[in-house]
């Protein structure tokens, strides 16, 4: 998860950077989104670290196995705000690969917790949407494709995220 947000915080630091490149993001949504994923990098950072002083001390203690799974549904879910619920596959994805990869190496207990949480937010976003309260997909401005043809920055940044989510899940 860490390189997958770190990737993401590269890929969204060139996109800051050439604006003309990607005209269908908000320039003060791509910051926001931008200043999201930098931390998200450094909060992954420190739970590898806790993560490496953790399990030498106590192997099976729960708390870690919750930490990260709050982080990375947390992150989850403010990233795909940004870039729409429904207008990516990441959505849905990180759903499916968070819960099914959860399982195998945490269990129920904390995976059913952080499910729930994101099915709440998501809902709660929807609602919010909906009622006017908060802008749909706040770092976009435009759909990410002109005359029928999808960008291929969209692609590269999307697209390859989603692919790989896919390939987790199947394997």
């Amino acid at each position: 998860v860490t390189v997958f947000v770190a990737w993401w915080t590269v890929l969204f630091e060139y996109i800051a950077r050439h604006p003309d490149v990607t005209p269908y993001f908000d320039p003060s949504g791509i910051h926001v989104l931008l200043w999201i994923l930098r931390g998200l990098t450094l909060v992954y950072g420190a739970v590898c670290l806790a993560a490496f002083v953790l399990r030498q001390r106590r192997p099976d203690s729960p708390a870690l196995v919750y930490e990260h799974a709050l982080v990375y549904r947390t992150g989850c879910v403010l990233v795909t705000y940004a870039l729409g619920l429904y207008t990516n596959l990441v959505s849905g994805l990180v759903i499916l690969g968070g819960v099914s990869v959860g399982l195998v190496l945490w269990g129920r207990g904390p995976v059913l917790l952080v499910f729930a949480l994101c099915v709440v937010l998501f809902s709660g976003i929807t609602l919010a949407d909906q009622l006017g309260v908060i802008a749909y997909a706040p770092a976009l401005r435009a759909a990410p494709y002109r005359e029928g043809r999808l960008d291929p920055v969209w692609l590269i940044t999307i697209g390859t995220s989603s692919f790989v989510v896919i390939t987790m899940f199947l394997l």
